[in-house]
């Protein structure tokens, strides 16, 4: 099946805001569910996964282990996930989820996607923050991506991304050094590292302000074709014909072209703006940059970890560095993060 997606998968996956996932499959729901709906929508969902040693024959090792679903017999080969080593620590889907109302404190998380991919064996959930900004006339959303394996193939992943409505482009940001991602191996102490970035990531409401306040500030800068050919030189140099092709495009879509290009936040009489230039790149590299699939992944899924974790997501961060930088706006950030209590 396409992007990953199997039998397995089909019932333990619920998508929210009436859209189906990026593969078409899995349960649609109206709004954001809870932790608790999601149970009642999708409970093939919140199978147990286990860690058992690896035996051949009378032999049992004390080095590899199977990691195992305990929903499915022991005849259904689709219930061995992975095998791992002595100190690999499982995370349920449970406790993921469990984490995320934690971090959303008394209101809870509402979820926008929740599911499985191999069946069963890796696994995403996407929680929406309650409340968007606005820069200009464009709305930017939050939402906390948690994503991790049952086979010992990724780290358990988590961070923080602004969502632009109109184009689901996502926005990687860096003001002043605060992390807004981390990544952690499954290892023993896990769990106690997963609270301590849930502590790390209480601060995201601020942070989420205090990053719209500076592309606020980049919305009124209208930037020249002098500038805008500076910048893509800057963040994608060489002479080579994908690296103009690949400044051709960002370019195309700061112009006008990128979705919603004529809204007042993206162009001022005929310039693209700063935050404009900076949402092509984004769109670029949510939607149209070449991926490579690795480690038996299909093209969807390896956009998605490039989009939020990867190099989609560092060429976001150094484009929003340097249209800081170029337009001489540190001093600003540094007066917004102070304001916002972010430090």
């Amino acid at each position: 099946m396409s992007a990953g997606v199997f039998e397995l998968d089909d019932v333990a996956s619920v998508y929210g805001s009436n859209k189906p996932a990026w593969h078409g499959s899995g349960i649609v729901l109206e709004g954001q569910p809870t932790s608790a709906e999601v149970e009642v929508a999708a409970p093939g969902f919140f199978f147990e996964v286990i860690k058992t040693p690896v035996r051949d024959g009378d032999f049992i090792s004390s080095r590899h282990f199977w990691t195992i679903r305990q929903d499915l017999p022991q005849t259904d080969s689709r219930r061995y996930l992975g095998i791992v080593g002595e100190d690999y620590k499982v995370v349920n889907n449970r406790e993921i989820l469990n984490w995320c109302d934690d971090l959303a404190g008394q209101s809870g998380a509402r979820f926008e996607t929740v599911g499985t991919l191999h069946n069963g064996r890796q696994v995403y959930v996407c929680a929406i923050m309650p409340k968007g900004v606005c820069v200009k006339d464009d709305t930017l959303v939050q939402y906390l991506l948690v994503t991790t394996a049952h086979d010992g193939s990724m780290k358990w992943k988590v961070g923080w991304t602004t969502v632009r409505v109109v184009c689901a482009n996502t926005l990687q940001m860096a003001l002043q050094g605060l992390k807004s991602g981390y990544e952690l191996k499954h290892t023993p102490d896990i769990k106690e590292r997963m609270k301590k970035v849930a502590e790390a990531l209480k601060n995201a409401q601020t942070y989420f302000k205090a990053s719209a306040n500076v592309l606020d500030s980049m919305s009124r800068e209208a930037v020249n074709a002098r500038f805008v050919k500076a910048y893509l030189e800057a963040i994608h140099p060489g002479k080579s014909s994908r690296a103009q092709k690949i400044r051709g495009e960002i370019r195309r879509l700061a112009y006008g072209d990128q979705i919603g290009g004529d809204m007042d936040a993206l162009m001022h009489k005929g310039d693209p703006t700063a935050y404009g230039l900076f949402q092509a790149t984004a769109e670029y590299v949510d939607h149209l940059k070449a991926v490579r699939p690795r480690n038996g992944r299909d093209a969807d899924e390896a956009r998605l970890d490039s989009v939020m974790f990867g190099d989609g997501a560092a060429m976001k961060g150094r484009s929003f560095r340097l249209l800081v930088d170029q337009l001489g706006m540190e001093t600003k950030v540094k007066k917004i993060v102070a304001a916002a209590d972010i430090n």
